[in-house]
């Protein structure tokens, strides 16, 4: 974004492609507002209530979901996301995807197959994180990402976890550290990275990412498209 310009609201879009900047550092596999894949001709399916707003597959395989609720314009000016919103939405997705047997009726399997799940927030500084969503979140499995519009709030994490890459990124931060996912099923887990090219439709080269995320990005950062 060139400087003397208005700074463009940090929308839930724009998060999206900062993560997923994070995402090409990582080399990682993006799929974006998941839903399910019945265009596909199968006799079984995957299903998302609610959309998976990101799922990351790492390079080792370890999968994450990302729940994103960045600001919105209303009639008083720009909205930042309310201090727990998203974090239902973000517990929903430790048993997701479901994967639907057809012929039979039946779910599949017994859990989900994310290993870890994030609840993103666009954020305007580090001094205006909440104390109270940081204790909250800190009870359940769920990390905490804050998305800074500015160069350099981000860069850093709060641990190391083995396993598990945490956010490197200038413009994300690492507040609260996910834990393993209580819900995980391995069995889930392996069927989802056989059947990746199933949700082929929501990845980079899908119409999500082309005509949304990617778009919104090369706004913000003043890029041509």
């Amino acid at each position: 974004m060139e400087s003397g310009t208005p700074p463009l609201p940090i929308t839930e879009d724009i998060v999206l492609y900062f993560l997923s900047q994070l995402a090409a550092q990582r080399r990682s596999r993006l799929f974006f507002k998941v839903t399910h894949n019945l265009s596909e001709d199968r006799p079984w399916h995957f299903w998302c209530a609610p959309d998976l707003d990101l799922l990351e597959v790492l390079p080792d395989d370890t999968v994450i979901a990302y729940e994103v609720k960045g600001q919105r314009k209303r009639k008083q000016g720009l909205e930042w996301p309310a201090v727990f919103e998203g974090l239902d939405q973000a517990l929903a997705y430790l048993d997701l995807p479901l994967v639907t047997d057809d012929v039979r009726n039946v779910r599949m399997f017994d859990g989900g197959a994310v290993d870890f799940v994030y609840l993103v927030h666009a954020s305007a500084g580090r001094d205006v994180l909440d104390v109270r969503k940081r204790r909250i979140i800190a009870l359940t499995p769920i990390g905490f990402l804050a998305a800074f519009p500015d160069r350099g709030q981000g860069i850093g994490h709060t641990s190391d976890m083995p396993g598990r890459a945490a956010p490197q990124h200038e413009r994300l931060v690492e507040i609260v550290v996910p834990k393993p996912n209580p819900l995980h099923d391995p069995g889930a887990k392996a069927f989802l990275l056989e059947h990746l090219s199933s949700l082929k439709a929501f990845g980079e080269k899908g119409r999500s990412y082309r005509l949304r995320v990617e778009k919104a990005g090369h706004a913000f950062f003043g890029l041509k498209a």
